[in-house]
């Protein structure tokens, strides 16, 4: 297994499915884990985005890849928000991205797993909602929305539903 800081290896559809398969279990092992505050979200699953280095690989091409970053956002509720604070971490395994090399333990690239509840009227399409919290002022979003987050769904070529902003302000979301 080849071991480098970044890997500058394509994506292909096969490596956002996995992606998607990860984020999936991930959900489910928590939900079962943590009943009170992960288990009631299992089913307010909004999207699943590729979002900073990655993302930003997949959209010019040379930047490489250090690490996968994965988030979930799920539909907020009233009782409880989701856990904001975890970053869950997952093995990719062994692929043509090899792995980093401070990595111990992993067979190939880290995948981090983050969720975030955000607030979605019933009627308001997820990627406006997801957007939106974007555009916020939390902590998080000011540092995800630096790179382009991408909306995977299994079996579909990824769709950018966030541009960062150009160093002009011309930028498109």
């Amino acid at each position: 297994m080849t071991e480098t800081h970044r890997s500058f290896e394509l994506f292909d559809q096969s490596d956002f499915d996995r992606l998607i398969e990860l984020a999936r279990v991930w959900l489910e092992d928590i939900a079962l884990r943590l009943p009170a505050t992960c288990g009631a979200y299992a089913e307010q699953v909004l999207m699943t985005c590729l979002a900073q280095g990655g993302a930003r690989h997949y959209v010019d091409q040379h930047n490489g890849v250090k690490d996968l970053d994965v988030w979930t956002f799920f539909r907020a509720r009233t009782e409880r928000a989701f856990p904001s604070r975890t970053v869950w971490n997952r093995d990719f395994g062994q692929s043509r991205f090899g792995k980093h090399p401070d990595d111990i333990g992993y067979t190939g690239r880290r995948v981090d797993l983050i969720g975030r509840s955000i607030p979605c009227a019933d009627d308001e399409q997820p990627t406006a909602a997801v957007r939106r919290w974007l555009e916020g002022s939390s902590a998080s979003a000011f540092e995800l929305r630096k790179a382009p987050v991408l909306a995977l769904v299994h079996g579909k070529k990824p769709v950018v539903i966030w541009k960062p902003h150009t160093p002009s302000g011309a930028g498109q979301k």
